[in-house]
């Protein structure tokens, strides 16, 4: 069980750091993206501005699914051997309001 938990444990750093790679990434082409639309005439801008923002909402979706598998990683690094979904999902919840504050 040691063994399992530890490669839990792995996983979710794995996880996160990927996560806070590929923010990174999405920073730095915001920024390139923004000079890009710059040059661009209105219409083009506008249509490129749409599509940017549809990548951007697909990532922010998919940023929340990874983040809801980080949690319910912890949850079972936490409470190991828990089969309670009650007791995993109120330790979810708590948890995810916590991480949405701040």
């Amino acid at each position: 069980m040691k063994l399992v938990i530890g490669k839990e444990r792995a996983a979710v750093s794995e996880i996160e750091e990927q996560l806070r790679m590929t923010e990174e990434l999405y920073r730095q082409i915001d920024v390139l993206q923004e000079e890009f639309e710059a040059g661009l005439d209105e219409e083009e801008r506008n249509i490129a501005m749409d599509e940017w923002w549809e990548y951007r909402r697909s990532f922010r979706e998919g940023k929340a699914k990874v983040r809801t598998l980080i949690i319910e990683r912890q949850v079972v690094d936490v409470i190991p051997g828990s089969t309670r979904s009650e007791e995993r999902k109120l330790y979810h919840d708590s948890n995810y309001r916590s991480f949405m504050a701040t």
